[in-house]
């Protein structure tokens, strides 16, 4: 039997994870085939798993004359990997979404399942797909962190309604969910500071919080070293004022806001 290669593509008893074809739904064929070809490459790089290699799968199923539509036992018996990956990419007007699921290859039970929107442009999709293989496979390393600076010392800092830290903070706050999270800062004698912040997987998000007027002094993403400026509302509001300034490597936004106002837009 021919083995791939490629370091992390197997084909013998090793192999523990299979891309199964993705289902097309108002999307041309050649689309989904170089999605599928780009989720391989995803699941062989960032799965944590040997990766059974597409020919492969072809001929074992081809060999044991197993036909689409073939019940996860029979699927099981001729493949012999543990997991599969599987789902649909689907076209909604302008958008391609894709809903992908990490399965038991013995008897497809989902084990996660998560769904994206995935660029129309091919050459913007890996960095999604390989995020999506991350949730799915390697979910305590999809995560992202928080570098909060506050001058204020010995203020309590609370993550989704939960004490995390006081300031001043040594190190970033690591391994959060990405996604939208409530940051509040309380201390005796201030006005209670809150906001949602965006967890992005992958990046570190640098929020600095002037207290003492309760405003939002500056938010940064950054990725591999390199200022990626916000470019999205979490909680719309007018900006007061707002400056770009350049300060040594940083960029950020200067905006004044208050909470009571429920935040202000960055970007």
């Amino acid at each position: 039997m021919l083995l791939a290669a490629h370091v992390g593509l197997a084909g013998g008893r090793d192999a523990q994870l299979v891309v199964l074809g993705l289902r097309g739904i108002g999307v041309d064929h050649g689309e989904v085939k170089k999605t599928e070809k780009m989720l391989v490459e995803a699941a062989r790089t960032h799965s944590g798993m040997k990766l059974m290699a597409p020919h492969v799968v072809s001929a074992r199923l081809r060999d044991k004359g197993i036909l689409p539509g073939a019940s996860w036992g029979k699927l099981h018996a001729a493949l012999g990997v543990k997991f599969a990956l599987t789902g649909t990419l689907a076209a909604f007007g302008e958008e391609l979404t894709m809903d992908l699921k990490l399965v038991k290859a013995e008897d497809g039970r989902t084990v996660r399942q998560a769904t994206a929107q995935i660029p129309r442009d091919a050459s913007k999709r890996k960095s999604v797909l390989d995020e999506l293989v991350v949730r799915l496979c390697r979910p305590a390393d999809w995560v992202g962190s928080l570098e909060l600076v506050v001058a204020e010392p010995d203020a309590a800092v609370f993550i989704d309604g939960k004490e995390v830290a006081r300031t001043p903070l040594e190190k970033p706050l690591t391994g959060l969910s990405p996604g939208k999270h409530i940051l509040r800062i309380v201390k005796d004698g201030f006005d209670e500071f809150s906001r949602f912040v965006e967890i992005r997987y992958g990046q570190r998000v640098r929020v600095e919080v002037d207290l003492k007027n309760n405003m939002l002094v500056g938010m940064l993403y950054e990725k591999r070293g390199k200022p990626q400026q916000q470019n999205n509302s979490l909680a719309p509001a007018p900006a007061v004022q707002e400056r770009v300034v350049w300060r040594g490597r940083e960029f950020m936004n200067i905006v004044a806001i208050s909470a009571a106002s429920g935040g202000a837009a960055i970007g």
